[in-house]
């Protein structure tokens, strides 16, 4: 059985690489769960190329409201777009620990990152429990499903990367 890789981050900012090979395999596709308030979703843990305490935020006048700015990770530039406006999540968790959710570039485009309230887990979902949504919160959202800790919704990586896209 081949493992997954996992990083974790602890409290004081340190990553440890962690293998997964405690849990039987189930079938379906690995997400990252996470919550905006009292919602939670989950992405492609495919898509994700890192978890991070909160970055520093450049704001860039006259960008969309949905673009929030720019912040260093490591000598390069990701995108920070607000997720909350994106889903119309505005609620807040009052226990959040907030991190940065960083996706993978696909080729030479920037990264894109978002603010999370609290990182969840690995989740392995069956897609074929998956309810399609057309057009969820402007297709960010492609679908969702129910999960042992309630409802997920599930983002759309591949929109939420469009966001940088001039008009």
């Amino acid at each position: 059985m081949e493992s997954d890789l996992l990083t974790t981050i602890d409290e004081s900012g340190v990553s440890d690489t962690l293998t997964d090979d405690t849990q039987p395999e189930k079938a379906g596709e690995k997400f990252v769960s996470f919550s905006l308030g009292n919602a939670m979703f989950a992405i492609r843990a495919s898509s994700v190329a890192e978890v991070s305490h909160p970055l520093p935020l450049t704001p860039l006048p006259g960008s969309p409201k949905t673009l929030i700015g720019i912040a260093p990770l490591r000598g390069e530039i990701v995108a920070m777009i607000d997720l909350r406006t994106l889903v119309d999540e505005h609620s807040q968790n009052a226990a959040s620990k907030p991190k940065t959710l960083i996706l993978k570039a696909n080729g030479n485009e920037t990264p894109v990152a978002f603010l999370v309230d609290k990182i969840g887990e690995i989740i392995t979902l069956p897609l074929e429990n998956v309810r399609v949504i057309a057009n969820g919160s402007g297709g960010f959202i492609s679908g969702e499903t129910s999960h042992e800790a309630g409802m997920v919704r599930i983002l759309d990586c591949g929109r939420l990367s469009s966001v940088l896209a001039p008009a």
